[in-house]
């Protein structure tokens, strides 16, 4: 079998037609090739995600539609929670027909441990972000969420959704944090890391104890484009689409 990987689609909640429409053309063009029959996303497939029991924001959104109909196929679909969509829960796999995994995934391929994660658990040296993250997914915070009247749950998420957008961090210190972060993981155990969330691309080899290691952070979705895929026979590379 043969998977391909992607993260940090980003796409929004209402309105994002252009960006629906790119996410449609790429599940349609992996359900006419057959080649790839797994698709594994690594976190934030939206810009924000929330639950909450009084409003229906799921079952009629196209990108769910086009995970549906790329399932209906053959194709699987397993997603990882993402710092922007790490709320995803039942209603989301119900109305998507994804598989969730959780936050980190081990994949056993060609006698080598492959550690999937979005990715912003790995950047511990923002101290800014670790704080923010610890609040919000407190279970206490979502059992509060839930409750809020309609109006306050928009109010809330929207605050949300403006943390980190002044004076962000760079990409490009975000994939050196992980980077520098993915060698503890290695020493765990694992031979190949694949993570987003820097929007950063970057490949890069490490020897841990003798062995060689490897990094992949994916860069941010886009279509056509490279996407790293995990053939038939455990190898790993960049793939061009289109």
């Amino acid at each position: 079998m043969t998977a391909i990987f992607t993260a940090d689609l980003h796409l929004k909640l209402s309105g994002g037609e252009r960006e629906n429409r790119t996410f449609r053309r790429f599940l349609e063009y992996l359900t006419d090739s057959r080649d790839y029959d797994r698709l594994y996303i690594l976190g934030d497939l939206f810009t924000y995600w929330y639950e909450h029991p009084k409003v229906d924001i799921y079952s009629d959104h196209p990108a769910f539609k086009a995970l549906r109909n790329y399932s209906k196929f053959g194709g699987k679909v397993y997603f990882l929670r993402g710092n922007r969509d790490f709320m995803a829960g039942k209603y989301f796999k119900k109305h998507s027909g994804v598989k969730i995994i959780g936050n980190q995934f081990i994949i056993n391929s060609a006698g080598k441990k492959i550690f999937l994660t979005h990715g912003d658990m790995l950047v511990k040296r923002d101290i800014r972000y670790r704080i923010w993250s610890a609040f919000v997914r407190f279970p206490l915070a979502s059992f509060i969420f839930k409750r809020l009247p309609v109006e306050t749950a928009i109010a809330v998420v929207d605050r949300f959704k403006k943390v980190g957008k002044k004076d962000p961090t760079p990409e490009e210190v975000i994939a050196g944090m992980i980077t520098d972060e993915a060698v503890n993981h290695f020493k765990k155990g694992c031979d190949v890391i694949i993570t987003g969330h820097a929007h950063y691309k970057v490949s890069r080899e490490y020897e841990i104890n003798g062995e060689k290691k490897t990094l992949y952070i994916l860069p941010k979705f886009s279509y056509p484009s490279k996407f790293l895929v995990l053939d038939n026979n455990g190898k790993l590379g960049y793939h061009y689409l289109s």
